[in-house]
């Protein structure tokens, strides 16, 4: 084989690993954050703050986020411009984060052990903050989203739902690519130091 052969075979296979057939295309990757139906909840706000994970080799342009509130129904939408491939790094981001305190769109409340990327920010509700963490992972056809908080104080308050530090709100999936807050205790709540 001469070298001009040799040149344009290995030309081809780098143009082959890095083509989108084989898991490095960027992707949207929208969840949406809004009210349980809970007249409680007036005002959603997510803030990414930068930090994030992602399986090496994929891309990732950040996260973008999106006010979808509808007169009635506070909302926050989030779009990670991201690659999707499993790996642990991304997974070890969110555990090590979460300390195994998580809802999920999965259903399964196994500690995810493979993730294609995971990012933190800051939830605001009604004017309290909270730090979180957001990961998604492949399930089966589907894309499993994963909540979690970033901070200590949250506890598990129902099989698949979160409370709050200040035990204000609670978190729960409640679609595909959804999650759901609600009141748990207005006013004088147990842990909130008021």
């Amino acid at each position: 084989m001469n070298i001009n052969a040799l040149m344009i075979t290995y030309l081809m296979i780098g143009l082959a690993v890095s083509s989108p057939l084989f898991g490095s295309s960027e992707h949207q990757n929208v969840i949406e954050i809004d009210s349980d139906n809970d007249p409680e909840v007036n005002s959603l706000v997510y803030y990414w703050d930068g930090g994030y994970s992602i399986t090496s080799g994929q891309p990732w342009d950040g996260v973008t986020t999106n006010n979808v509130s509808t007169d009635l129904l506070p909302a926050y939408q989030m779009d990670a411009l991201a690659g999707r491939h499993s790996s642990g790094p991304p997974a070890d981001f969110f555990n090590d984060r979460a300390n195994g305190l998580f809802t999920t769109t999965n259903g399964n409340k196994d500690t995810p052990d493979g993730m294609n990327f995971a990012y933190t920010g800051v939830l605001e509700i009604n004017g309290y903050d909270y730090k979180i963490v957001i990961g998604q992972n492949g399930c089966g056809t589907d894309n499993c989203w994963y909540l979690a908080p970033n901070e200590s104080g949250f506890r598990n308050w129902d099989y698949n739902e979160i409370m709050t530090p200040d035990q204000r709100f609670y978190i729960r999936a409640s679609g595909s690519n959804t999650f759901a807050v609600g009141a748990y205790c207005s006013g004088d709540c147990p842990g909130s130091g008021n």
